[in-house]
């Protein structure tokens, strides 16, 4: 990306003032916050040809601070690693009058530099009144948002959102943390799952000195103080009260002392970085570390069998085996743990983690793993073949008409069609009502067959059984077929604006794996009539109510990022985002459902493909031509090759493709009136990459008519466009061929606009390039559409600060400044 992040210039500024008035200057900077960049800024700043910059953490650092100049603006980094020598030194710079600014990390107690001010202190020196009456300044973290345009700048290739998450977890909002677990991810050594985590492995390069640099930052942190830095940072935030009770009251404090905590915007709750836990792994004690866990383990455990929910990383810490004999032989305590197993096998086999659950199953317990025998037969579906699944399922749990006969036959029918030799069901000769519609709409979700053979009778289901499961699917099914053809039906959620239809508490309670059905369907149906991007916070909203929300918010999180990305018309970050969104959406979702995912990928990679080579090389299946047709619009396909994709909108077309077959018919038609007003429609639904594609062929066709107050209104409106989504979105770039041949001035305009600047009449010029004067007022009136400008007078004054055949670059950006200079 071209765009830098900056950050501290507030803090900058106020440093440069006060060093201005000859205040000196203590700046309170944790680790890997940015504090050598802070200390460049400021440098460059302040423009004193005798400024000094110092490491206090270097060994020659006391010699270069006695050797400067009375006068000179001492700049220190690092001040917590100062010696004695180097503080007193310092305060005496400062005491004599003269400036100085230091940075430090003021978090830990044990630090040289707090041992040195407490002698003094001790001491009564009056050396500490120029400590006392320095200004003081705070670096704050960067928020999440920054952290992440960081990333995008400085990484060589795509990054996905799991990816971003991961290292914004990590961070802490600190830059050069970000950046050494960015080069971590390069190597895929950054772990994403279950919770973001470092590796214990040996690092290299930046990630290293990071590392380093953040055990010096705590010191010689005690072997059993690290072991419980190592466990706590593997929970979420705790009060002090809480970490004490884990740890013990001696290891609490010492991890307060040691700056080792990090407490949240209120002081009340506390967690360890998990990147500091990794910077002093190796100081760990062993035994204590075991220790720890093993009262971790057993508070989680106990906190279980009460009935509180655990996070996904609390199930599986407490499936690890207990390492104190007597936890290993509490049988309630087992009997937790082999539940934990359990539960987290089949959420795991369910989200695509099968390595996970494979691991699982072989952890020694005393007491047996008996999953239940529908989730058992999903287990070994997954794991083994649909044979060993079917193997297993058993007779059916319910009675037809119950949801746990529905989902005993969603998952008997997937199995079945899925396995080389199908086991034939038994049916009841009397088949009620109840039976043979729940038959039905499990064979639609699991067959092949078009939807549209059955559409009566799934129809007929969802009128009659609209206030249960078997309803909710039934309708979930007509809108998502609708809108796989763009369009939408009357009265349904997608065509009112109402909120997604949700599963009730029961059906939820009954069929936990339903809800996996239901929100990649509501995603897939938004997707598909032009509205992800729109949904997708109402997806993250409705994923919450789960008990399985830890597991949907990695999906949802992909699926953001790449509805975003669709409707920014960025359809390469997009394939990479469904692709990662393929392989942790939920797996125990009909077999309809799981081909729509790989579907939608091919028909983007498709789309992508068509939009950068300009002519259709892989078509999607027939299926799948109104969503192809759709995310080839997003990705700013031309107009010639959309015309003959997208159908003629009718009465339940959704109003996204409504709108962008209008601009592919006013862009063929070459109408910039329409294609402004139909930009204008698109904006309200958040259709970024059509609205700006629809602008830029209206500015086109205004400038090849020599419109010039519309084409520099287009061009205006293009650029205030992209400069909202430049920072609303952290990895958006404007198009950088903003400046492409069509806004190009001939060499011919050129010549015009360079003899305009130095004064000539239209008269003068026509003499000079011996042509008519008609010839020139038209390069003059191209020349000015182009450059959007306003008059004569401007294009001159714009032409004469450039060479026309060699700055012409330039010339447009002052161009572009110049029209933006009145707003």
């Amino acid at each position: 990306m071209q765009r830098r992040t900056e950050f501290h210039s507030d803090h900058v500024l106020d440093s440069v003032e006060q060093l201005s008035r000859n205040n000196s200057v203590v700046v309170s900077a944790p680790t890997g916050i940015g504090r050598s960049y802070f200390l460049e800024r400021v440098n460059s700043s302040i423009g004193h040809k005798d400024s000094v910059v110092i490491n206090a953490a270097n060994a020659s650092a006391l010699t270069v601070l006695r050797t400067a100049l009375p006068t000179a603006t001492i700049l220190v980094d690092s001040l917590e690693h100062a010696d004695p020598e180097f503080v007193r030194s310092w305060l005496e710079h400062l005491q004599r009058g003269g400036r100085g600014l230091a940075v430090l990390h003021t978090d830990n107690q044990h630090s040289s530099f707090h041992l040195s001010v407490e002698a003094l202190r001790a001491g009564r020196d009056d050396l500490l009144t120029a400590l006392d009456t320095a200004h003081s300044i705070q670096l704050p973290p960067l928020s999440a948002n920054n952290i992440e345009r960081l990333l995008h700048e400085h990484s060589p290739r795509i990054l996905d959102s799991g990816t971003i998450h991961a290292i914004v977890s990590l961070a802490e909002g600190r830059p050069r943390w970000a950046l050494a677990l960015l080069e971590l991810s390069n190597t895929r050594g950054l772990s994403v799952f279950p919770r973001p985590m470092v590796p214990t492995s040996t690092p290299a390069g930046i990630v290293a000195s990071v590392l380093r640099s953040i055990a010096d930052s705590v010191g010689d942190m005690p072997p059993s103080t690290v072991a419980a830095a190592s466990v706590v940072s593997q929970l979420g935030q705790m009060d002090l009260a809480g970490i004490e009770d884990l740890v013990g009251s001696d290891n609490c404090d010492a991890l307060v002392s040691y700056g080792a905590l990090i407490g949240d915007e209120t002081q009340t709750l506390y967690r360890v970085p998990p990147l500091l836990a990794a910077a002093v792994r190796s100081r760990a004690s062993a035994t204590e570390t075991s220790r720890f866990e093993d009262a971790v383990q057993r508070r989680l455990l106990r906190r279980r069998s009460l009935g509180f929910p655990l996070s996904v990383a609390e199930s599986l810490f407490c499936t690890r085996p207990f390492q104190n004999d007597a936890a290993a032989n509490d049988p309630t305590l087992e009997e937790q743990r082999t539940a934990a197993i359990e539960q987290s096998i089949v959420e795991l086999v369910n989200f695509g983690e099968h390595k996970f659950a494979e691991s699982l199953l072989l952890r020694q317990t005393d007491a047996p793993v008996l999953i239940p025998p529908p989730l058992r037969a999903a287990v070994l579906g997954a794991l083994v073949s649909p044979e060993a699944g079917l193997a297993h399922i058993g007779p059916p749990p319910g009675e037809p008409g119950t949801n746990a006969y529905l989902g005993w036959l969603g998952l008997h029918s997937k199995l079945n069609e899925l396995a080389l030799t199908p086991v034939a069901r038994e049916h009841s000769p009397t088949m009620g009502a109840e039976e043979a519609a729940t038959q039905t709409i499990i064979q639609v979700w699991n067959g092949s067959e078009p939807v549209a053979h059955h559409l009566d009778s799934i129809r007929e289901i969802s009128s009659r059984d609209s206030n249960n499961a078997l309803g909710l699917l039934a309708d979930t099914l007509l809108d998502l077929e609708a809108a796989r053809t763009g369009q939408v039906i009357a009265g349904s959620w997608l065509s009112t604006g109402a909120p997604a239809p949700r599963a009730s508490t029961q059906v939820l309670a009954d069929l936990p794996h339903t809800s996996g059905t239901l929100l990649l369907s509501q995603a897939l149906s938004a997707l598909f009539i032009g509205q992800g991007s729109r949904f997708a916070q109402e997806l993250r909203s409705e994923s919450r109510r789960t008990h399985l929300h830890e597991f949907h918010a990695r999906w949802v999180r992909h699926y953001a990022a790449a509805t975003m990305a669709i409707a920014c018309g960025d359809l390469a970050r997009s394939v990479i985002e469904w692709s990662e969104l393929v392989k942790c959406a939920p797996h125990l979702v009909p077999l309809r459902l799981e081909a729509y995912l790989h579907e939608t990928l091919a028909t983007l990679d498709a789309a992508r493909a068509a939009a950068d080579s300009g002519h259709d090389e892989h078509l999607p299946p027939s299926s799948f031509s109104a969503p192809y047709a759709l995310f080839l619009c997003f990705g700013n396909g031309k107009p010639p090759l959309l015309q003959h994709q997208l159908p003629p909108p009718g009465a339940a077309t959704a109003p996204v493709p409504a709108l962008l077959h209008k601009y592919v018919c006013a862009a063929l038609e070459e109408n910039p009136k329409e294609l402004i007003r139909t930009a204008d429609a698109l904006l309200v639904f958040e259709a970024w990459g059509p609205a700006l594609s629809a602008l830029r062929q209206a500015r086109d066709i205004y400038v090849s008519r020599r419109a010039t107050t519309a084409a520099t209104e287009c061009k205006s409106r293009l650029e205030e466009l992209e400069r909202f989504l430049e920072k609303r979105i952290p990895n958006y770039e404007a198009d950088p061929n903003r400046s492409d041949e069509r806004i190009r001035l001939t060499n011919r305009e050129k010549e015009t606009a360079s003899l305009a600047a130095e004064g000539l009449s239209n008269k003068e010029i026509a003499a000079r390039l011996h042509c008519s004067i008609r010839t020139v007022e038209s390069h003059i009136s191209q020349a000015r559409a182009k450059l959007g400008l306003q008059s004569r007078k401007d294009l001159a004054q714009v032409a004469m600060f450039a060479a026309p055949s060699e700055h012409q670059d330039e010339l447009i950006s002052q161009g572009n400044r110049r029209t933006e200079s009145p707003r």
